[in-house]
C-alpha cells in the first residue's frame, strides 16, 4: 500500500474518535517531503501548520509545551491541521517534557484531527502502552 494511502486509511481511523490525534514519526526525514504533506493537506482539506517558517528569524526563541498546546488547539478550532517543524522548539524541552507534551496531545479531545509529524528519537513505549482507547494514534512509518 502505498504511503499516502496509508496516511488517509490512519486519517480517516482518526476522524470518529474521541482522541483525535495523530503522532507520526517517520523513520526517514525523506518520506514526508514538504510537498507532500502540502498533497496530504488537500486531500484531507486541512491547514499545514510549518512552525520553522511561523517562527521564521526567531527558531531561537523558546517555547513552552504550553504555547505550542495553545496554538494547536487554536488552529484546529476550524481546519484539521498537519504540523511540521516543531523539532527547533520541540528539542529544546527536557525529554520529560517532550513526552508530557506528547502525551497530552494524544489524550486531548481536539476539535479537528491534527496530525504532528515529528523526527525524535524518544522512546515512545511509555506513549504506546497507553491503552489504544484512551489515545490518538502513533504511526511509525
Amino acid at each position: 500500500m502505498k504511503l499516502r494511502d496509508l496516511f488517509i486509511e490512519k486519517w480517516h481511523n482518526c476522524i470518529d474518535r474521541r482522541y483525535r490525534a495523530m503522532v507520526i514519526v517517520p523513520s526517514r526525514r525523506d518520506l514526508f517531503p514538504e510537498s507532500f504533506v502540502d498533497e496530504l493537506a488537500a486531500t484531507v482539506d486541512g491547514q499545514r501548520i510549518d512552525f520553522a517558517k511561523r517562527y521564521e528569524g526567531s527558531l531561537e526563541v523558546f517555547l513552552t509545551w504550553n504555547k505550542v498546546q495553545t496554538e494547536l488547539w487554536e488552529a484546529s478550532t476550524n481546519n484539521p491541521i498537519l504540523i511540521t517543524n516543531l523539532e527547533p522548539f520541540y528539542s529544546k524541552w527536557p525529554v520529560r517534557e517532550r513526552l508530557s507534551f506528547l502525551r497530552y496531545l494524544l489524550r486531548a479531545e481536539i476539535p479537528n484531527v491534527t496530525a504532528l509529524f515529528l523526527y525524535c528519537r524518544e522512546n515512545l513505549t511509555e506513549l504506546s502502552s497507553i491503552d489504544e482507547n484512551s489515545r490518538g494514534i502513533i504511526w511509525a512509518p
